[in-house]
């Protein structure tokens, strides 16, 4: 499951570390594609006060549901597929998923 991040990166790790050929397989459905799909999505992530701006989750990840506002990140709830990559790898644990209303 490449969405685990601690996970994937640890068969990469244990991968590189291994005498001799090594293939590390992962699949997963490309989330634009299952938005695509009609496929059921998952309740989106908003960035709390917790954030500390470090802004790994634009650096590292490329995803169209972040931008700035006010040079703060921010997650469009219409654009995000609520995969929780951006919250595994945020450093402050600062974003969560929107609680159900």
């Amino acid at each position: 499951q490449p969405f685990k991040v601690n996970k994937s990166i640890a068969a990469i790790r244990e991968a590189l570390a291994y005498q001799g050929v090594s293939v590390i397989i992962s699949q997963e459905i490309c989330t634009l594609y299952a938005r695509g799909l009609k496929k059921g999505k998952a309740r989106p992530f908003q960035v709390s006060a917790r954030c500390k701006n470090h802004r790994d989750c634009i650096n590292e990840l490329a995803c169209p549901a972040f931008y700035l506002e006010d040079q703060q990140v921010r997650i469009d709830p219409v654009a995000c597929v609520g995969c929780a990559l951006c919250a595994q790898i945020c450093p402050e644990n600062a974003i969560v998923r929107v609680k159900e209303s």
